[in-house]
């Protein structure tokens, strides 16, 4: 399943994987499918971007009450940087283990709040 969301000037992508046919081709390393094995994967990603430079990190990632909450940062090439020239996929992934929801702050806003895997 893949869903985008765009709030607060913020675009983001996620996909919920239970599958290794299910995983986008940007996301395609050994060390996903690797991950995949042993729960669902969720995949959030800041979609495809003209230069290096974009970042997307997790900050924290805990279950509260069935809820996988997940802090995140972003940030964009400055201004005038130097960045390579190349299409890039920012992009993090996570195991959802027990939880049924998920929840994402980004930049310490609230982006997504339990929203059903």
């Amino acid at each position: 399943m893949s869903t985008f969301i765009s709030r607060n000037a913020v675009d983001l992508k996620y996909h919920f994987v239970q599958s290794p046919e299910d995983v986008p081709e940007f996301a395609q390393t050994q060390a996903l499918f690797l991950e995949l094995k042993d729960s669902p994967i969720l995949i959030i990603s800041r979609g495809s971007k003209p230069t290096g430079g974009y970042l997307l990190k997790i900050i924290d990632a805990k279950i509260v009450n069935d809820d996988l909450k997940i802090s995140l940062i972003s940030s964009d090439p400055q201004p005038g940087s130097l960045n390579i020239q190349v299409i890039t996929y920012p992009y993090v992934y996570l195991k959802t283990g027990t939880a049924k929801t998920f929840s994402v702050k980004l930049n310490n806003r609230v982006i997504i709040a339990e929203k059903s895997l």
